[in-house]
């Protein structure tokens, strides 16, 4: 016998099939892990599909999502990600991303760029110069431009300086954002470790750019007549409130100015200047612990 109702509920189930079919935007693919080794031996990670890390990001899927695994190894290369993957230090391991000579612009060791879209993991990494010239040789070693963002964790960034190390402005371990060049960058830096750097282990610039930088060790060259160093650098505009400045160790930023035809500087564990909007910059009571730096706290409203 012919039923009205259940021929209307079978109407109904059908269609709200058909528009769930219909409507559904395609799957995208599961991640894939891509891995690298270091060409010169290729024993810790056998079979590994790659040489160089650049390599690996080039055919990572422009989605995101996808993994690049580095074995242990030295990988002298400049990287540029300008899509959301991971790139991630094989577990045990300490792969090497090591500065080239003759730095293309600009002169980041690995730079995430690209749209504010882009959003990159960077873990389990060292990340080291020195330069190969005495002056702009390497700006930094990690750089986030374009509005992009990064998670940067459980790294050693090191030796980011010319050679030899000097006074030019340029040698920053972590830069984010870049007022000079109308540039802004997102990052959450945390629990990674900073030596070596020229001018500054971590900065963060212009209106625009914001971070999350937590449980680092950032290290100076101690008292030096070379270079004013800032251990970390929140300036032009960008938002590093206190909440968002916790529980870093800053150390060894100290300088000997003992030149009279020279304008006198001052080397900062954490200096604001002209950071956020008004009355943004502090105070600045963290958990942050701070130790021989010339001065451990600079505001510049």
């Amino acid at each position: 016998m012919f039923n009205a109702n259940t021929a209307m509920r079978s109407v109904i189930t059908f269609l709200l099939v058909a528009v769930l079919t219909f409507s559904a935007p395609p799957l995208r693919a599961m991640a894939t892990t891509f891995t690298v080794d270091d060409p010169s031996d290729g024993i810790q990670c056998p079979g590994a599909t790659f040489t160089t890390i650049s390599a690996a990001v080039a055919v990572a899927n422009p989605l995101g999502g996808d993994i690049i695994l580095v074995c242990d190894g030295v990988y002298i290369e400049q990287v540029t990600i300008a899509k959301s993957l991971t790139l991630q230090g094989a577990a045990g391991q300490t792969p090497t991303v090591k500065a080239p000579p003759a730095m293309l612009d600009p002169k980041a060791i690995i730079r995430v760029t690209g749209t504010p879209l882009v959003n990159v993991i960077i873990d389990n990494l060292v990340i080291s110069g020195p330069g190969d010239t005495s002056c702009d040789s390497v700006r930094s070693g990690i750089r986030v431009d374009s509005g992009a963002t990064a998670t940067i964790t459980h790294n050693l960034i090191t030796d980011i300086h010319d050679t030899p190390f000097g006074g030019c402005q340029n040698g920053i371990g972590i830069i984010v954002g870049r007022s000079a060049e109308t540039t802004t960058g997102v990052a959450t830096i945390d629990d990674n470790i900073l030596q070596g750097y020229q001018k500054g282990g971590i900065v963060v610039d212009n209106a625009g750019s914001s971070a999350v930088i937590t449980n680092n060790v950032v290290t100076g060259v101690g008292r030096t007549e070379i270079i004013a160093q800032n251990g970390v650098q929140v300036s032009r505009g960008a938002m590093v409130p206190p909440s968002n400045l916790q529980n870093n160790t800053i150390t060894g930023n100290f300088f000997l100015n003992r030149s009279p035809s020279t304008t006198p500087a001052i080397a900062t564990g954490i200096l604001y200047f002209q950071a956020g909007e008004p009355g943004f910059e502090g105070p600045l009571e963290t958990g942050n612990k701070l130790r021989h730096n010339q001065v451990n706290v600079s505001i510049v409203p």
